[in-house]
């Protein structure tokens, strides 16, 4: 278990200050709850960019309560771009997403081993709703 693990909840006009904080203090994940589909703007995007650069994991929520983040939106701090920057797309809760990633890091660092998991939490939170 790791647990230096931060929640950060985006919202409109925010800058990247909490990002970059969590980043600069020792948290080894960061969760970003973003809005609807992980979508978050180019302030924050930069700021989580630095983190995964700095060796931060990153894994974007949505908000929402249900559903999942999708790589749909192709701009600078859509969740396609969060992904490409080596982000883990979320179809957990951001509290949930938090422990989640919290557990995967004491097995793994591995954005796409990490992802991996997420998928299967997602199908198993999938089949409890069916």
């Amino acid at each position: 278990l790791q647990p230096a693990v931060d929640l950060v909840k985006f919202a409109v006009g925010m800058d990247g200050r909490l990002v970059r904080a969590a980043a600069d203090t020792g948290a080894c994940g960061l969760v970003i709850e973003g809005s609807g589909i992980g979508n978050v703007n180019e302030p924050v995007a930069a700021a989580i960019h630095d983190a995964i650069e700095g060796g931060v994991v990153v894994v974007v929520a949505s908000r929402c309560p249900y559903g999942r983040v999708y790589p749909h939106y192709g701009g600078p701090s859509g969740a396609r771009a969060l992904a490409g920057l080596g982000c883990v797309l979320s179809g957990i809760a951001g509290t949930k997403a938090r422990i989640a990633l919290m557990l995967a890091l004491g097995r793994s660092r591995e954005p796409t081993a990490i992802q991996s998991w997420f998928d299967s939490l997602l199908r198993a939170e999938a089949a409890d709703h069916a």
